[in-house]
């Protein structure tokens, strides 16, 4: 399945687009350019988003606060000065109120994926080991969004919201990928390169086989579910490895650095690509943390619930207003929604 951007933001937020307008490679214009092939109806959103990259004028690196303010500013200014010239045609009429409510969404669309670029640029992630003669490509999604890619070697990769993997151009003699975030794993068989992902605390290597890692910084522990194959699962700090078999996983505890293997049901840890939003015996700090990237919001809570929290539940193509309500029932909390801020205060 190809990926596909529901708007502007999208464009401005994938690195590969950003690369290919900025400095362009020949497996990003053959991405791009079959991509534009088979979604025409983005056409304008591609060419406004390459308008507002050229505007920019950044180096490699990412601009800072100040840079971002001139660079906003001066695109605002210009199409200022455009509006300016049209206001002078233009009656109060339906055409000209369209016409100014289309750049306040354009506006608003650019300053909004600057935010969220600069967050997704300032996250701890995991940085490549710096190679001569090695390029590196990075895919990463935003809150809401989840995708697909493909590696060099044919590898499939599902890349779960707010999440970054970072991976050669080309494969050479091994095939190693860094993950900040989760993603599930179709790895293609190579017994003379074996397949390795490291994040900031472990590293996974296998052969051929499909798994799934979540190692969102902000979380308690990684874990890293075999869905067929085997892996090894290697603790970065303490050297200790296990092994796994199908169904099972690995539970390694940020705080303690220590490794437990369990046996698990490990289509409920990779249901999240197929659009199922799943909680296992999950507590309040893992259900918020969810929420807020599978939904794009911010969850305050007022208090803590009385006792720890054991959720389980499924959900599918389901609002936050209806996760909450399920949830709420049972739990006994009361929430308000405004916009992207929500509040939870425990009876």
């Amino acid at each position: 399945m190809e990926k596909t951007f529901t708007s502007l933001e999208y464009l401005l937020l994938d690195p590969t687009f950003v690369r290919w307008v900025k400095n362009p490679s020949n497996e990003d214009s053959v991405y791009w350019q079959h991509w534009l092939k088979n979604h025409p109806e983005k056409e304008k959103d591609v060419e406004m988003a390459r308008e507002i990259i050229f505007r920019m004028r950044f180096k490699e690196s990412f601009p800072d606060h100040e840079s971002l303010g001139r660079a906003l500013s001066g695109i605002l200014i210009q199409y200022d000065s455009i509006s300016t010239k049209k206001k002078e045609r233009l009656t109060y009429s339906e055409d000209a109120i369209f016409y100014y409510a289309k750049w306040a969404a354009v506006y608003l669309a650019f300053f909004v994926s600057l935010l969220v670029v600069y967050q997704i640029h300032n996250k701890n992630i995991v940085m490549p080991v710096e190679s001569p003669g090695i390029v590196y490509i990075e895919k990463s999604t935003p809150e809401v969004v989840r995708t697909q890619t493909w590696l060099p070697d044919g590898t499939k990769v599902w890349l779960n919201a707010s999440s970054s993997i970072q991976f050669p151009e080309h494969f050479k003699d091994q095939r190693i990928v860094y993950l900040s975030g989760e993603a599930f794993f179709d790895v293609v068989r190579d017994t003379l390169r074996p397949f390795t992902v490291i994040t900031s605390h472990a590293e996974v290597q296998v052969l051929g086989t499909s798994f799934n890692v979540n190692a969102f910084g902000d979380a308690q522990a990684e874990l890293v579910s075999l869905l067929s194959g085997n892996v090894t699962v290697k603790s970065k700090k303490h050297g200790i490895s296990k092994e796994l078999n199908p169904g099972q996983q690995i539970y390694l505890d940020l705080e303690s650095e220590t490794m437990e293997l369990r046996k698990v049901n490990v289509n409920d840890h990779v249901a999240w690509k197929d659009g199922w939003l799943v909680f296992k015996n999950a507590g309040i700090n893992e259900i918020t943390g969810k929420l807020e990237r599978w939904y794009g919001v911010k969850i305050e809570l007022a208090n803590r619930p009385a006792e720890s929290w054991n959720v389980n539940g499924y959900f599918q193509d389901q609002t936050l207003e209806t996760v909450l309500k399920r949830l709420s029932f049972s739990k006994d909390f009361e929430y308000s929604i405004k916009g992207k801020n929500v509040k939870i205060k425990f009876i």
